[in-house]
């Protein structure tokens, strides 16, 4: 979590681990983002994936500084809630 004295391969693996891990977020999104134009889906989907990230990042520090308040489980039912949401929001403005 500290990137000023880290390892700097340390934060490079760490980087292409996410970008890896983003893309193939965005890749599956696709699927069921139903526009014709290939980049604009592209797009709508990267804004789920970016969410994914950001909460799964979420859960790692929820259970980095607090470990006992919530487990793993309900941490992730939390963010599968929120990505939900945010999926039927955006599938619903693709549709309209």
């Amino acid at each position: 979590m500290e990137r000023r004295d880290g390892d700097p391969e340390i934060l490079e693996a760490a980087q292409r681990v996410r970008k890896q891990a983003r893309d193939t977020l965005v890749r599956r999104l696709e699927q069921f983002i139903p526009l014709e134009d290939n980049a604009r889906r592209r797009a709508n989907a990267r804004q789920p994936a970016y969410l994914v990230m950001m909460l799964l990042d979420g859960v790692f520090v929820s259970r980095q500084v607090e470990p006992g308040d919530l487990s793993e489980r309900q941490l992730v039912t939390i963010v599968s809630r929120a990505v939900r949401t945010s999926l039927y929001d955006m599938l619903t403005e693709c549709s309209s």
